[in-house]
């Protein structure tokens, strides 16, 4: 029997909006000062009005459990892919995110057991054949690994899609369908 390839997959902003939540919490705290979505730069919050704290947001009771889907085929092509491959989630997380981020798995992804589920930053540490992440200090360390990465289009990671091995997305709809024709010949 082969082994399963090993796909690992970012919660925020890969599976669930981060950066849109922070955005209308803002909007609504400071609508002087309100941003779009297409404004918004991962990691540079200086747009914001200078009193809005979105790490005091992000502290905030069940934030990390409450955020919407990507988009509706998600769930769909998460289980497909959780079918064929060793699907593994590895997520940035303070220590008091964790516990949202595996309510929040074990609600819409139940079948993805405890020991598939790591809280941790150092992405490119992984082993896994393919990473599929929004945030560029990731994917940037992935691919100097020389492995492929999926990475969801938003307005702070458009450059990304220059990066040898990088493939940007729109949708998850056809995600499992993508997976298989980049591991086909890994």
């Amino acid at each position: 029997m082969t082994q399963k390839k090993i796909v690992a997959v970012d919660m925020d902003d890969t599976l669930v909006f981060l950066m849109k939540a922070i955005m209308e919490d803002h909007n609504k705290k400071h609508p002087e000062v309100a941003v779009t979505y297409e404004q918004m730069k991962a990691f540079h919050y200086d747009m914001l009005h200078p009193d809005y704290d979105c790490f005091a947001f992000m502290k905030e009771p069940e934030v990390f459990y409450n955020l919407r889907l990507m988009d509706d085929h998600v769930l769909e092509e998460m289980k497909a892919i959780h079918e064929e491959y060793d699907l593994i989630i590895v997520t940035s997380a303070f220590p008091e995110h964790v516990v949202d981020k595996w309510r929040w798995l074990q609600e819409y992804l139940p079948f993805i057991p405890h020991r598939n589920f790591c809280a941790f930053s150092r992405k490119d540490l992984i082993q896994a054949d393919i990473l599929i992440d929004d945030a560029a200090h990731n994917v940037e360390d992935w691919v100097k690994t020389s492995r492929p990465t999926l990475v969801p289009e938003h307005p702070w990671n458009l450059d990304l899609g220059k990066l040898e091995g990088v493939t940007m997305f729109k949708t998850w709809q056809g995600m499992k369908e993508k997976l298989d024709s980049i591991l086909m010949y890994r």
